[in-house]
């Protein structure tokens, strides 16, 4: 059996793609295009200031908006969407998670909470990203 007290940076992916606030939908849209992963930290400077998962920036391209837009009544048509930027689909105020965190106490704010995605930072720099997959992969894999 595995130990859940095993440190996150066991399984954490380090170095992580990220974007920052300013870009555009369509870097985000190349990123998961190109990219089997789920998730994006944005960041400024090297903090973590949010998460764009592939769950939002799916729901901008359908037309609905996201926990950044503070239209609720939005409609998004092609020319808007160039218009946007990250700022307007990311996740902000997001939990982090410093290195020494272990795999248990992740799972246990990830079991409360209702997003998949953590970055592990220190000293406010992003070291590395985890996931619920990533926590899935450790208990059942040989």
């Amino acid at each position: 059996m595995r130990d859940k007290n095993t440190p996150i940076t066991q399984i954490m992916t380090r170095n992580p793609i990220t974007i920052s606030p300013d870009q555009s939908l369509t870097d985000v849209k190349i990123i998961f295009e190109e990219n089997s992963f789920r998730h994006i930290p944005v960041c400024v400077e090297g903090r973590p200031v949010g998460m764009v998962s592939r769950t939002d920036f799916m729901l901008v391209m359908m037309g609905v908006p996201s926990p950044g837009e503070s239209n609720g009544n939005a409609t998004f048509n092609s020319l808007m969407f160039e218009a946007l930027d990250v700022n307007h689909i990311m996740t902000e105020n997001i939990i982090m998670i410093e290195p020494n965190a272990t795999i248990g106490r992740v799972g246990k704010i990830f079991s409360k909470n209702r997003f998949h995605a953590l970055p592990v930072v220190e000293n406010d720099k992003l070291l590395g990203i985890v996931t619920t997959i990533d926590i899935v992969r450790f208990f059942t894999e040989d």
